[in-house]
Parts: structure tokens; sequence; C-alpha cells
């Protein structure tokens, strides 16, 4: 199977490997921990996802849209400069944020800081995961990326969950965070075969120049795309963090449960994005705008077949999918049909943002994440207070499908694109 499909089904084929071992790892937990300690390990887990975006700095998607252009050009020592000097930045930069949360140990009062701490070196090797990966999909290895990224370490963890049986959320931490530096070795030999593959031998390293690595170009183009993602993430897990200053540990461990069931309805869009995304700043980058509407058009045709039916089935059979993981989980089916409604807008609305970002126009999307996420704070804290995890549901809902529908906006006033009109020309 070749072209658009095919490497969609291939991408895909990696979210969905990537999400049975992400579900096989969340049941290996709640089997093995109390629904109390599985609360402590799922809010630990958040703030790991949290971080290993965090610490990218923004430069996943400009190693994806910049190794794109690179390979295509045959530029093969400023392809490796930019996944070396990606690298090294989240490498510097994990050491300086992890001294700032030591600091703050000192004058922040918060019950849980401690996991939080514990948890942070897995953060900072999903963040080097995530950015190796990237270099792969810009070199058309999508699958290869997608099962290195977001499905080997948790096979590695759940093995050593079966083999070892850890007794506390502390030692579920440190079998995790050792399943993600494992997986993050075994990525980067892999890494650098599919490179020599590629005509990128192992001599073209003594050819990498840092010094002529374009810093201001970095700095403009990533910081933007940082604030972007700072600005995601909070949109999802923003409500969960500040529910954990009000509620129990029981109702964070549904709350995570129902949150990360509901991932399921917009994940094509992630394995989506990443075939698009480099074909986007290709295809931008030679002004081919009907192309570009003809690869958006396909992308929503697909988003809307699949994650419909995943929304039918997590809304009409939810409780039965939440009783796998135990009876008492069965409790989370009505947070479950709150978030998947707020997912179901961000699959349809589809690959909007990376299309703006790899057309050039990063700061547009900065700004208005910028402007939802603080909405989408404040209501969470107005929320989460009145409602607790019901209150955490629905403004998680409510500022993912407003983010989307901005980036929806966004398209068609910069691109000339309307959503609405691409839809209508399916029927």
């Amino acid at each position: 199977m070749s072209g658009f499909l095919g490497a969609a089904f291939r991408s895909f084929s990696g979210r969905i490997l990537g999400a049975a071992s992400a579900l096989i790892a969340t049941y290996s937990v709640t089997t093995n921990l109390s629904i109390s300690d599985s609360g402590l390990f799922f809010l630990s887990l958040g703030f790991a996802l949290f971080f290993s975006h965090l610490l990218r700095f923004g430069l996943d998607n400009f190693v994806l849209k910049k190794c794109a252009i690179f390979l295509n050009e045959r530029s093969y020592p400023e392809f490796l400069s930019i996944v070396l000097v990606s690298a090294l930045a989240c490498i510097v930069g994990s050491v300086l944020i992890y001294m700032i949360l030591q600091a703050s140990a000192w004058v922040v009062s918060y019950k849980y800081l401690h996991y939080l701490l514990l948890i942070f070196p897995a953060g900072v090797a999903a963040a080097l995961l995530g950015i190796i990966a990237h270099s792969l999909h810009a070199s058309g290895f999508v699958f290869i990326g997608s099962i290195t990224n977001i499905s080997l370490h948790y096979i590695i963890f759940s093995v050593l969950i079966w083999i070892l049986s850890p007794p506390g959320t502390s030692e579920v931490i440190f079998l995790f965070t050792a399943a993600c530096f494992a997986a993050l070795l075994i990525q980067i030999v892999v890494a650098l075969c599919l490179y020599a593959y590629k005509g990128i031998k192992f001599a073209e390293w003594k050819n990498v120049q840092l010094r002529n690595v374009n810093y201001r170009e970095v700095y403009r183009t990533t910081l933007p795309l940082w604030m972007v993602v700072i600005a995601q993430q909070l949109n999802q897990w923003g409500a969960q963090f500040i529910s954990s200053v009000h509620v129990s540990e029981e109702e964070l461990a549904l709350l995570a449960i129902a949150t990360r069931l509901a991932l399921l309805v917009p994940m094509i869009l992630t394995a989506v994005n990443m075939v698009v995304s480099p074909k986007f700043a290709a295809l931008y980058h030679q002004g081919d705008m009907e192309q570009t509407e003809a690869l958006l058009a396909k992308s929503l045709k697909l988003l809307a077949l699949v994650s419909s039916f995943i929304f039918i089935v997590m809304f009409l059979f939810g409780d039965f999918v939440l009783g796998i993981f135990g009876e008492q989980y069965i409790e989370a089916a009505g947070l479950l049909s709150i978030l998947v409604c707020g997912q179901l807008v961000n699959a349809l609305t589809g690959p909007c943002g990376k299309l703006l970002m790899m057309s050039g126009f990063e700061k547009d999307v900065r700004n208005s994440s910028i402007v939802v996420t603080v909405f989408g704070l404040v209501l969470a804290l107005i929320l989460v207070a009145q409602y607790g995890v019901y209150g955490a549901a629905i403004s998680t809902a409510i500022t993912i499908a407003t983010q989307n529908i901005a980036f929806a906006y966004l398209v068609k006033h910069r691109l000339q694109i309307n959503l609405l009109k691409v839809y209508s020309k399916f029927f």
C-alpha cells in the first residue's frame, strides 16, 4: 500500500500498537496497585507526559520540518546537526528545569511534589524519544518512529511489572523510568541504522558543524512552537493537575483512566499528523495550495470515519471498557462520556494546527493557544472547586474543543481553506 493511505495506515498501525501497549500497561498498574496508589501513579504519569513535551522546547516539530527538507535536498550533515542540537538542548534544559523544581520544593507546598520529582527523569527520556522519533518520521519511517516513541517503553514497563510485582507507587515509577531509558537506548541504535539506510552514512558525522546551525532561526521558530506545546499539554492535563489539590487519589484514578481512554478517539489524528506534516511543509514551500487542500481533505475523510466509530464505541459502551481495568473503574463512565465529546471535535477538525505550523503561522497558533489555555485553566479552577472531577472533565472537553475550532478558523483566515466546505464536498 503506497501513497497517503499507505503511509497513514502504517502510522495508524503504530498508533494502535502504541495505544494497545499503553492500555496493557494501565491494566498492569490497576491490577497490581490499589486504586489509591494507581491514582498517584497516573497523576505522576500525567506530569511525566507534560514534562516530555515541555523538555522538547518545541524542537520536535522543528526537527520534523527541517529534517524533511534537508533529507529531500540530501543535506545530510545539516540533517544530523538538527537532531544533535535538539537532543543537546533537551538534556541541558532538563538539568536546569530539574534544579528549579528542586529549589521550588523549599517554597511550594504541594503534597505530590515528591512523585513529580521522582518521575522527572522518565519525562527526560520520553522527550528524547520524541525528538529522535520525529527525525524518523521526517525520514519516512513513520511506523518505526511511532513504535519506538509511544509503544516500546510501555511494553518494557508491563514486562517489568509482571516479573517484579512492585508493591507501591514509588517502585512502579522507578520501573517506568527504567523502561523509558531502555527504550531510548534501543531507539538510538535503530535510528542510526535507518539513517544509514537512507544514505546518511556514519562518515557523515565528521561533517557535522554545530556552529553552522542557524540558531536564530531555531529560536525564532521553536519558541512559538514551544509555547503552543505547553498550552496544548495544559489543555489536556491542566484540569487533572488542579484536581489533585481538591479530590482524593481514588477520584484521580477515575479521571486518569477516563482521560486515557478518551484519547483513543483522536488517536488516528496523531498518526495522520506524522504523515502529513512534512508533506504540508514541502507543498507550502513550493506554493502548491491546491495539493495542500487536497491532502487536508484526504486527512479529514479518514479522520471522520475512524474517529466517529471510536467515539460511538466509547460513548455507548464505555462502562464495559472501563470494567476491564476493574469494577471500581466503571464509575468513571460519566467522565469518559464527557471527555470523548471534546476529543471528537479535536479529531474532526483534523491536522489544522500542524498545517498552520508547517506553513509558517506558528505565531498565530501560539497566540490562540495561549488565550484558550488561560480560559481553560480559569474554567478548570472554577469547575473543579465546585464539581470535583466532573468539573475537570467538563473544562477539559470545552477547552480542547475551543482550541481546535480556533485552529480551523485560522486555517480559513490565513490559508483560505474552509473546513465546512471541505466536508460538504464529501456529500
